[in-house]
């Protein structure tokens, strides 16, 4: 039985697994580097019209699986229910190559309204080292992602695709976007929910002879960039996770539910703060007990 599947989904629909990228990989290559050699060709399968364009990649395809991520605070801790319990998000595909997934996904923008597709290994399971759950350590369900290096006091960027073709920004309604933008996020909506390999689409084993002699496309006219500015980490909270996907899309269960969801997030920090208040008070008693202590023995 092979260990995962090659299939085609959008990049869109994949989320980050962790709440920072390093702009350099392992080797010490340039992410943007890698970035602007990734190409878009045209959509490759006759008998197929799930998308417009395929991403021609100068690395290997990305591994992603589905999955639940706990719901994590912005300094990283787990946020748990009034019994104790973690709090766990909605099942999304989530990948453990998130500089790959960023270099994927800026190209896949620059092409936006084109429905895009990259080539994808899609894991039957979580690999078998015991850490591996503890890299889902981001704190907006994926939706974004900072670059920066360990030591930057603040994130170089903050990259999110809907910001980044404007899907996520207010006014972005059905009315507010055009039918292809519709469509797109419609395409992605629907790679999103998918929630079994079976439901996706199957890489040809033909797929190198397919694309060997299409050229690359033009990027297509995007928007202005929004204003230049470093968003705060609390921009980054659970709650924007709606924003990916487009709000107006949710179903008003869901949109119930996330109400329901940032209320408790909100509560609990409430309890936080007050428990902090009162251990800085405990610590203060000590060390004027302490203080007492140290004048009586000298005096």
């Amino acid at each position: 039985m092979p260990l995962y599947e090659e299939k085609f989904l959008s990049p869109f629909a994949i989320r980050f697994s962790q709440a920072r990228i390093r702009p350099t990989f392992q080797d010490g290559r340039l992410v943007e580097k890698s970035l602007a050699q990734v190409e878009a060709v045209h959509w490759p399968l006759e008998d197929s019209d799930a998308y417009d364009v395929m991403l021609r990649a100068p690395f290997p395809p990305i591994s992603i699986i589905r999955w639940r991520p706990k719901l994590r605070e912005q300094d990283g801790t787990s946020i748990v229910n009034e019994d104790g319990s973690t709090l766990l998000g909605d099942a999304c595909w989530f990948t453990f190559d998130n500089r790959r997934l960023y270099c994927l996904q800026a190209a896949a923008a620059k092409h936006w309204p084109r429905r895009a597709a990259c080539i994808v290994h899609v894991m039957r399971d979580l690999p078998t080292s015991k850490c591996t759950p503890r890299k889902f350590r981001t704190t907006d369900s994926g939706c974004s992602v900072a670059i920066s290096r360990r030591n930057d006091p603040v994130p170089r960027a903050i990259w999110s695709w809907a910001q980044a073709t404007h899907c996520g920004t207010s006014g972005a309604t059905p009315e507010a976007t055009t039918e292809a933008g519709r469509t797109s996020l419609g395409a992605i909506l629907a790679d999103s929910a998918r929630e079994d390999w079976d439901e996706l689409v199957d890489v040809p084993v033909d797929l190198q002879q397919r694309i060997g002699e299409l050229a690359a496309l033009e990027p297509l006219p995007q928007p202005p960039p929004l204003p230049a500015s470093m968003p705060s980490q609390s921009s980054r909270a659970p709650v924007s996770a709606s924003a990916a996907l487009g709000a107006w899309q949710w179903p008003q269960d869901q949109q119930h539910q996330h109400h329901h969801r940032g209320h408790h997030q909100q509560n609990h920090r409430q309890q936080r703060g007050q428990q902090h208040q009162h251990q800085h008070v405990e610590r203060q008693l000590e060390q004027q007990l302490y203080s007492h202590r140290q004048l009586n023995y000298h005096s």
